[in-house]
């Protein structure tokens, strides 16, 4: 029947759901019914418990939001977005509208109108998903305290890459793909890296913390310490790295694994990667129920869960064709929550991965070296690979690899078990989810 990990966790996910469509509470219940008449009283307890649990993290509070009016308030900055920014008053959020720079940590103290979103657009809703109700603009600020703690050594570390490398489009993709930075990136090269498939490649994720990690144990390993001592200390820097991105999820899951992997080596116990994939996924959204909403959340573990389970499809000899096969199964596995939630799909993933993702392996160890070693050389060699960089995602826009696609709930949970089951080597049942599929579009063709 495979892993009970796959039961417990979908459980949670359509508990958590279940108020969208009562379809989704089919799933679970199957799996109780399923487990209940084989006789496994305690996996079917499990998914019982994890359906529930996902039912009472789905119940909140009701929001207390602000009616539209003048307040005056101290607004501290979470996060800068390509022309606003992310704040809090209390435990309210806000999407801040002003024309002035402000850095992620300050504190504004001022009068504010503030104004409840319309939902008029996809980005609206997006923010409301995410618990921000209402926008607020200055109307006169009576003073801003400037960073401190955390906040502040992210803001030196912008503004150093800013002074090592005075171009704004190298700078600001510099700054989004060590940090998380997005608020310079340029508009043209995001659209660029979306339509070639390869936006998760600028986004902070477990590869990036896996590179800081192996640089830092390259860097230490000269030093006449215990190699004991080394791991701490690359640990304790790596998870230093996860407050620098604000404890971003898909850094926060790599930093578990790292944690585990690293202590299991050290007193010589094995790990499973998919059971620690599974358990961590399970944990974060128990833990932070916002993770239910997060894209990026979502697809970073979608994308690991590939990398993992590829090697039983076959390991090709050539390192070329395992890449190829890994990004071929990531874009499978991750297409169906692409049409379902962003409404697209971009083909030429697998292609610009192979292409690009040596010389993101590049210019992310060399752009971190010369932060504190700013080398001619070093910084020379960052800004022709993102020369050509540049060149090669400007170039696949010529290319028709983006393609726009609109899936329904029952259609992305079909397609998704479609693609999971067959890439698990289920065949027969893949057929069957690919009947459904068949049969669930033929009934809205014939009803429309």
């Amino acid at each position: 029947m495979g892993n009970p990990l796959y039961y417990i966790l979908f459980s949670l996910i359509f508990g958590f759901f279940q108020k969208q469509s009562l379809l989704l509470l089919i799933f679970p219940a199957s799996f109780i019914v399923l487990f209940i008449f084989k006789k496994r009283l305690l996996i079917s307890l499990s998914i019982t418990l994890a359906l529930l649990t996902g039912v009472m993290l789905s119940l909140s509070k009701e929001e207390s939001i602000l009616g539209d009016g003048e307040y005056v308030m101290v607004q501290d900055i979470k996060r800068s977005l390509r022309y606003d920014y992310i704040a809090t008053s209390g435990k309210r959020n806000f999407l801040l509208k002003t024309n002035f720079s402000l850095f992620e940590g300050d504190r504004v103290f001022g009068s504010f109108k503030v104004k409840k979103l319309s939902l008029k657009n996809d980005y609206e809703k997006y923010l409301v998903e995410n618990k921000i109700f209402c926008s607020a603009s200055p109307i006169e600020i009576d003073s801003v305290k400037s960073v401190r703690g955390v906040e502040r050594i992210r803001t030196i570390l912008i503004n150093r890459i800013k002074d090592l490398y005075p171009d704004d489009d190298l700078n600001g993709f510099l700054n989004s793909l060590l940090w998380g930075y997005r608020k310079d990136l340029n508009a043209s090269l995001k659209k660029g890296f979306l339509h070639s498939g390869v936006i998760h490649l600028i986004a902070i994720s477990g590869q990036h913390t896996t590179i800081v990690f192996a640089l830092l144990m390259a860097l230490l390993f000269p030093l006449p310490i215990p190699k004991k001592v080394k791991i701490i200390l690359s640990l304790l820097i790596v998870l230093f790295y996860g407050f620098l991105t604000y404890l971003n999820p898909p850094v926060m899951r790599a930093v578990l694994f790292i944690f585990i992997m690293t202590v299991g080596s050290l007193f010589s116990r094995e790990t499973d990667s998919e059971n620690m994939l599974m358990i961590a996924m399970m944990l974060m959204l128990v833990f932070n129920r916002n993770n239910f909403y997060d894209e990026g959340f979502m697809l970073s573990f979608i994308a690991v869960y590939g990398l993992i389970v590829t090697p039983r499809l076959c390991i090709p000899k050539k390192k070329i064709l395992q890449l190829l096969l890994s990004s071929v199964v990531i874009l499978l596995l991750t297409m169906p929550f692409m049409m379902y939630r962003f409404k697209y799909i971009s083909v030429g993933s697998p292609l610009f991965t192979i292409i690009l993702l040596p010389l993101f392996n590049i210019v992310l160890p060399a752009a971190l070296i010369s932060l504190f070693i700013p080398a001619a050389p070093l910084k020379f060699l960052v800004e022709v690979v993102f020369c050509l960089m540049e060149k090669i995602v400007y170039f696949s826009e010529k290319l028709p690899l983006f393609f726009n696609f609109t899936v329904d709930t029952a259609e992305f949970i079909l397609m998704f078990s479609i693609v999971f089951t067959a890439i698990n080597k289920k065949f027969r049942m893949s057929a069957l989810f690919s009947l459904s599929l068949f049969l669930y579009a033929l009934f809205r063709f014939s009803c429309s």
